[in-house]
């Protein structure tokens, strides 16, 4: 039963059916949830299968225990997705911390014999720059206590309206920490280049990383690379996602087609 829920359609997930041509699994960053993706289930055409994942904690799985490694993540969530692929055209797509278990689930997928055909790495920079070290803000946020995590908390990311209440606070700071955990304690579980091709996704007013970031995710496939660059701030995947769907809209129709991105790595 916890296989299933790892995927969040309320109309139940089918990418067997004809009409079905590419399945799009969709990792959330930290401290969102599967929601997230809910314009890209009803905005992408009918013959991409949505597949928004959703992690222990989050949404309807909120009052699961949250997990706090990287592999803790990607084994079950790989296991739940096989079954469910049926053997079409598979892409992923992550935002954020999302892009990292993307890229984990891509490589599991992959050993599998899994026809994975992209990998869109969103607002995050390439995997071998995991480290604390490598982030423009390297504070280390799963070891403080809750005064010292909110304070480096607003000044990294602001204070959204729905954290401003301490309750609220009291309530989102042990899911946070655990997130921030996977985030920060994350090293990539292998040097081998993913086969399938690789789009590196920036957001011009993001400070998140730097522009190099994006580009360094080229190294991490043997097949065609792509960078892309979009209006907006760290969360124009929730904000404002016209473009970017636009944008899914002809590149995976492409990718249906058996056509490759134009830039080779």
């Amino acid at each position: 039963m916890k296989d299933t829920l790892w995927i969040s359609r309320t109309e139940g997930v089918d990418c067997s059916t004809q009409e079905v041509q590419l399945c799009l699994a969709c990792f959330p960053a930290a401290g969102t949830g599967a929601w997230v993706f809910n314009r890209f289930a009803r905005d992408l055409p009918q013959d991409i299968e949505v597949l928004p994942i959703e992690y222990p904690g989050s949404g309807q799985r909120s009052l699961e225990k949250r997990h706090t490694s990287m592999q803790d993540i990607v084994q079950p969530c790989v296991a739940a997705l096989l079954p469910v692929l049926a053997e079409k055209p598979v892409a992923l797509f992550g935002h954020s911390l999302g892009a990292w278990i993307a890229f984990e689930v891509a490589h599991q997928l992959e050993e599998r014999g899994v026809a994975l055909k992209r990998l869109y790495a969103c607002a995050e920079r390439a995997p071998h720059l995991s480290a604390v070290s490598y982030d423009v803000d390297p504070t280390t946020f799963h070891v403080l206590d809750e005064p010292a995590f909110w304070h480096a908390f607003e000044r990294r990311y602001g204070l959204p309206r729905a954290l401003q209440t301490e309750v609220a606070r009291r309530f989102a700071y042990p899911r946070l920490r655990a997130d921030l955990e996977v985030f920060e304690t994350y090293v990539p579980s292998t040097s081998r280049r993913l086969d399938c091709d690789l789009v590196a996704i920036g957001a011009e007013s993001d400070p998140r990383y730097t522009p190099d970031q994006i580009s360094a995710w080229r190294q991490h496939t043997a097949g065609a690379f792509e960078e892309r660059w979009f209006a907006g701030g760290h969360q124009f995947v929730r904000e404002d996602p016209e473009t970017l769907l636009a944008y899914l809209k002809e590149d995976l129709a492409r990718t249906i087609q058996g056509q490759n991105t134009p830039t080779a790595s």
